[in-house]
């Protein structure tokens, strides 16, 4: 684990780089969002003035990045994931217009218990 001031993790991840030829990081949190949000927020800047992270370039999401896509954040429709992509729109339609599974009004001055 490190802990310490941008500049100090930034030291020690490129140490590990540089002794170890670390190609990746697993990041862990020991709070949530904070942790990931402090690392994206002061780490990254910091890798990035050390040239260890290239800036942000080109598309929104990483499909655009990755492929030159610009403007074409999903896989193409003739794309075997496509399918996904409708089965899930469909299960949401399905999924809204169903009652709820526990549902119970209770009746002016009575008393009302509900067991999930």
């Amino acid at each position: 684990m490190v802990v310490g001031s941008p500049a100090t993790v930034a030291d020690e991840l490129e140490r590990w780089v540089e002794e170890a030829d670390v190609d990746g990081l697993n990041l862990a949190y020991a709070t949530t969002p904070g942790t990931f949000a402090d690392f994206v927020d002061l780490v990254v800047p910091e890798l990035r003035s050390r040239g260890r992270i290239p800036a942000p370039s080109g598309g929104a999401t990483l499909r655009e990045r990755l492929h030159g896509a610009v403007g074409s954040p999903r896989v193409r429709e003739d794309h075997p994931a496509a399918r996904h992509r409708e089965l899930a729109i469909r299960e949401r339609e399905s999924t809204r217009h169903r009652a709820p599974l526990h549902s119970h009004v209770a009746s002016p001055g009575t008393a009302s218990s509900s067991i999930p």
